[in-house]
């Protein structure tokens, strides 16, 4: 077996046993993504952009990704996105603050979960 070979088994390997799935996910898992969420998000954020950076590394930990979210706006808005490999779901609220920053709220949950945030607003959990 040449070097090239060895390399890409040893890649494939790796990357294989990294790879989520929705068996993974489980309710202890999603529990500790969104305590880090919480504390990744404590702070205020100077912009949009950089709030689901924050997000986007909290995820990575467990080794999860979701699509890239451009023209993201400075007045705020309400996101759900698919998180890849898996039947969950990244909801994410943000708003700009009276003091020119942004607050944000994420959460990793279900389907179910992210049509109810998505329906009922969670503005009041985002305020405890």
């Amino acid at each position: 077996m040449d070097f090239k070979h060895f390399i890409k088994e040893d890649y494939e390997e790796s990357t294989g046993a990294m790879s989520v799935d929705s068996h993974s996910l489980d309710s202890s898992v999603v529990e500790k993504l969104n305590l880090m969420l919480n504390v990744a998000l404590e702070d205020p954020v100077y912009t949009p952009e950089t709030g689901v950076t924050l997000i986007r590394k909290v995820l990575m930990v467990e080794n999860l990704n979701f699509h890239p979210i451009y023209d993201l706006s400075n007045e705020g808005e309400e996101i759900v996105e698919a998180l890849d490999n898996t039947d969950k779901y990244i909801y994410i609220l943000y708003y700009p603050t009276d003091d020119g920053y942004y607050d944000f709220y994420a959460e990793v949950t279900d389907e179910e979960g992210a049509e109810e945030m998505l329906n009922s607003g969670v503005e009041s959990e985002s305020e405890k």
